[in-house]
């Protein structure tokens, strides 16, 4: 009964399952200390900084392709490869023996990013389109972000106070919950309105290309967005933040941020209602 009243298809049903998969895949423990773990095992904020460069890297890399295996296998195969790809990423980060594991997890977790990538709001949009409620689906996408950004909340918080005591037991617990998340993806199911398709990825490039050289709107949003997240330093500051309060501390400084952003995706639908998008890019920028 239980998995027949998710597994129905419908928006409801499908906006439901995700976002009790984005809080279980979401509560990642480790997350608060990850450049702290990496400099402790691999004896150098250097190295550290290299994984995580090593993940960006490898998200970029991975972003057409896994768009690929999106319209190949469906937007629902593709999300359950990308909770498989974190579970494994996570497992990767706990053997962590040295820099060889946490290289092959930093490379696992930019595949699990890729394939997540669009895919997961594509698969609520396009549930949404077919059930007939399109016009709501900013309700339900903002529903599912605040899904994420309390489970980060929460991972933040309480994993600050267990990286006090030991990070192998932040990361376990982290890849105890990505079990779940696992799970719950098998709920979900495919639109019907999707239609498999095989793509041809220099069509894609060219494509992407088309749409950033004819229309300046998505060009100069993709420059803002890249300088955004190019200049970005939000995974340094827990090395920051440990030099002047003690490790338990540093988690709860981290959750502010997803507080913050939850407090906001909730309030998305009201603003988004009553005043014009561009309006509303500015004051979140500024």
């Amino acid at each position: 009964m239980f998995y027949k009243r998710f597994h129905a298809r419908s928006v409801a049903g499908n906006a439901r399952a995700l976002n009790i998969f984005s809080f279980w895949f979401c509560l990642r423990f480790y997350a608060a200390m990850t450049v702290i773990y990496f400099a402790r095992v691999t004896h150098s904020y250097e190295l550290a900084v290299s994984l995580l460069v090593m993940t960006q890297m490898a998200q970029a890399v991975l972003e057409v392709p896994a768009g690929i295996v999106s319209d190949r296998l469906g937007r629902v195969w593709c999300l359950r490869l990308g909770a498989l790809g974190g579970l494994l990423s996570v497992t990767c980060y706990a053997i962590g023996g040295g820099y060889g594991w946490l290289a092959v997890g930093a490379l696992l977790e930019g595949l699990w990013r890729a394939l997540f990538s669009g895919n997961n709001e594509a698969l609520l949009y396009e549930t949404a389109k077919e059930d007939g409620r399109l016009r709501e689906f900013h309700r339900y996408l903002g529903e599912l972000n605040v899904a994420m950004e309390v489970s980060g909340a929460i991972a933040m918080i309480a994993g600050g106070v267990l990286a006090a005591v030991s990070f192998q037991w932040a990361l376990w617990i982290t890849a105890a919950a990505q079990v779940p998340a696992v799970v719950t993806g098998f709920w979900l199911v495919e639109p019907q309105g999707h239609t498999l398709r095989l793509p041809n990825v220099w069509q894609h490039f060219k494509e992407a290309l088309g749409y950033m050289r004819h229309n300046p709107t998505l060009r100069r949003l993709s420059i803002a967005e890249i300088m955004s997240g190019g200049f970005s330093t939000f995974e340094l500051w827990p090395a920051f933040f440990k030099k002047g309060v003690p490790m338990w501390a540093v988690g709860m400084m981290m959750s502010v941020n997803y507080l913050e952003s939850a407090i906001g995706f909730r309030m998305s639908g009201w603003f988004m209602k009553r005043f014009q998008a561009i309006h509303i890019i500015l004051a979140s920028d500024v």
